[in-house]
């Protein structure tokens, strides 16, 4: 019946949502953060004593060494952590250097298939928000946060890698749905200096590819997109004499060992987590042959 296949089709796009991993945690009272689990290498739990400042910067004793710290007030306007607090540190990698996004308890996990809005609370620190268990979420941006702080680490990590693609202009095809993950990600690569074609979908990503040839020397897909999704659009990039060449990256919020076998068995060449800039760009970097 036509109800019955109206509540299929709402099945399959329910199914196909991108579904995030996140990391939440406090920026101050009534102030709900997040940032992609997959991004956080570990949870320290500390005290505001731990809290080490030299001028303008924070850091703390770690590992036999100096964690720096950033914090979301350090480029976005919302309230400065509370250090009274029982605080947390995020760590993460960002430019090639570890580095602590400091919080306040509690932290939670959770997997959400809330859509993530890029506009509404957009600012320099923070890449957009979501609602989660009825309260709005500001999602962290660690590398503006990182930069912010630290602007010499990325002149840096350019310096050492070469500040730009060995072919100017090199195109890169992003296949991805998610306005918000379509938006960070093409930021991404055009800061790099890449010339990015995007698609919502698989078969428009095709139907671009085919049309730009000459242009596209990466392809980056999610998995999960309606019409054709990032398998098939892998399987069909394999198949055809034209494109059968062509590195492909798999970018995912969540990936189990089934899901990343499925996709090698595709033809993907790597599997990447979405919003690990360094990682994507180192892959995308020696996919292109610009690895200095």
């Amino acid at each position: 019946s036509v109800r019955a296949a109206e509540l299929e089709a709402a099945a399959e796009a329910q199914r196909l949502q991108d579904r995030h991993s996140l990391l939440l945690f406090e920026n101050g009272p009534g102030e709900h953060c997040a940032v992609p689990l997959d991004m956080v290498q570990r949870i320290e739990r500390i005290t505001p004593g731990q809290v080490e400042r030299l001028g303008a910067n924070r850091t703390m004793r770690y590992r036999g060494g100096s964690l720096p710290l950033v914090t979301l007030a350090d480029a976005a306007s919302v309230a400065p952590v509370d250090e009274r607090e029982d605080l947390v540190v995020l760590v993460a990698n960002a430019r090639g250097h570890e580095v602590g996004l400091l919080g306040a308890m509690p932290v939670d996990v959770i997997e959400t298939p809330a859509a993530i809005d890029p506009v509404t609370h957009r600012q320099k620190g923070i890449a957009g928000s979501t609602i989660i268990r009825d309260a709005t979420t500001l999602i962290a941006d660690l590398y503006e946060l990182v930069d912010t702080v630290h602007p010499d680490w990325a002149s840096t990590a350019a310096e050492v890698r070469g500040a730009s693609p060995s072919t100017p202009g090199a195109g890169v095809l992003l296949a991805e749905d998610s306005d918000f993950f379509r938006t960070q990600l093409k930021k991404f690569l055009e800061e790099e200096g890449y010339t990015v074609l995007v698609a919502p979908d698989g078969e428009a990503a095709w139907e671009v590819l085919v049309k730009h040839l000459d242009k596209v020397r990466v392809v980056i897909t999610d998995i999960e997109m309606p019409r054709l999704n990032g398998l098939g659009l892998a399987q069909r990039i394999r198949s055809d004499a034209r494109t059968a060449h062509l590195p492909l990256i798999a970018v995912t919020t969540l990936a189990g060992d089934e899901d990343i076998e499925r996709g090698m068995a595709a033809g993907m060449n790597e599997y990447q987590i979405k919003l690990d800039r360094d990682e994507l760009m180192a892959s995308v970097r020696r996919m292109m042959g610009d690895e200095g």
